[in-house]
């Protein structure tokens, strides 16, 4: 019998074409030895296949490190809410 057990991810990071746009290059230049598919290649079916993979149910998603705050307070309400839509 299958297993119904669904994990819950609560680190699970996104990278919106928006995020990618404004931190991407930043963040690739710093991150030393990060191939560069992992983060450009990302879409919302490679997260639900990893989730799918891994048995999780449920994420919690949020942007990767350096947030969207880096371009100033209102650049950073933009970019905030169209990661979120």
């Amino acid at each position: 019998m299958a297993s119904t057990f669904q994990r819950i991810d609560t680190h699970h990071h996104i990278m919106p074409p928006s995020w990618l746009k404004a931190a991407g290059e930043r963040i690739m230049a710093s991150a030393i030895g990060i191939p560069r598919g992992w983060m450009f290649d990302w879409t919302p079916e490679v997260s639900i296949e990893a989730m799918d993979q891994f048995s999780i149910g449920v994420t919690i998603g949020s942007v990767s490190t350096p947030g969207v705050s880096f371009d100033g307070v209102a650049a950073g309400r933009k970019l905030a809410r169209e990661c979120n839509d």
